[in-house]
């Protein structure tokens, strides 16, 4: 392991886009209101619960102008050419110009500043990219006007391990991650933690996505327990899924 270590092959990669299609199916029976959750309930001298948030391809898409600039800030991940066409078949977009002067269209997925607006007010919210700074910083300045995140953690904070940036949300929760929760698209983030991750459909321009009211709902149930590993552990299985991957990544 470790930074000097081999890259990750490619077949390694396409193990983890068939996790990803697992993930998805996953997603679609994922927790709806009327399902009810197991699980340890008490509200009395819990924590907050941490929720740990993805960027690319979780909130936003980003397209650069320069195609390289894509490569080189953010994470190796399959990306599917969605075209050029302005407002992302609907979506809201924003416009976004780094430091060094690289440019990008950044579609936001549908709902999202509502969905912030409530994170940020009911729970302990983060940030957590795999992208480099010079990119996440700016973009989440203008997602995070008033400066409501609790900490914005960047590719610097992630583990390289075989060419693949890992998050370990220990970071956030230290020791104790009963009530620390990381939501993610790219099932490599979950690596490290599986029993702490909400796995969500990649996001690019679709207009009639409804994945964050339903991620909102779903934590608004999780916040009622006083460890929710064993739910998501149930719900998603991400452990089971990701076990041959995690064995060639992390051996």
């Amino acid at each position: 392991s470790g930074a000097s270590a081999p890259p990750v092959s490619r077949s390694m990669l396409r193990a983890v886009q068939r996790s990803n299609i697992a993930l998805r199916v996953l997603y679609r029976g994922y927790c709806s209101p009327s399902q009810s959750i197991g699980g340890e309930r008490g509200r009395r001298n819990i924590p907050p619960l941490k929720v740990v948030l993805d960027i690319d391809e979780c909130l936003v898409h980003t397209r650069f102008e320069d195609e390289d600039e894509q490569n080189l800030l953010r994470q190796q991940e399959y990306r599917p050419d969605i075209g050029e066409s302005p407002g992302g078949r609907g979506v809201e977009q924003m416009s976004l110009t780094m430091a060094d002067g690289a440019r990008a269209i950044v579609n936001k997925r549908p709902g999202l500043q509502e969905f912030l607006n409530s994170v940020f007010d009911e729970f302990e919210t983060y940030t957590y990219t795999a992208a480099a700074e010079v990119y996440a910083r700016p973009l989440l300045d203008q997602l995070d006007t008033e400066g409501k995140l609790k900490g914005r953690f960047y590719r610097q904070h992630c583990q390289l391990t075989r060419g693949l940036y890992l998050k370990d949300i220990s970071l956030v929760g230290g020791d104790d991650l009963r009530r620390t929760i990381l939501v993610d698209n790219n099932p490599i983030s979950f690596i490290l933690q599986p029993d702490n991750g909400i796995p969500v459909i990649s996001f690019y321009d679709q207009a009639d996505d409804e994945t964050l009211p339903s991620v909102l709902e779903f934590l608004r149930m999780l916040d009622e327990f006083e460890d929710v590993r064993p739910i998501l552990r149930e719900r998603f299985t991400l452990m089971e899924h990701l076990q041959k991957v995690r064995t060639q990544v992390l051996s």
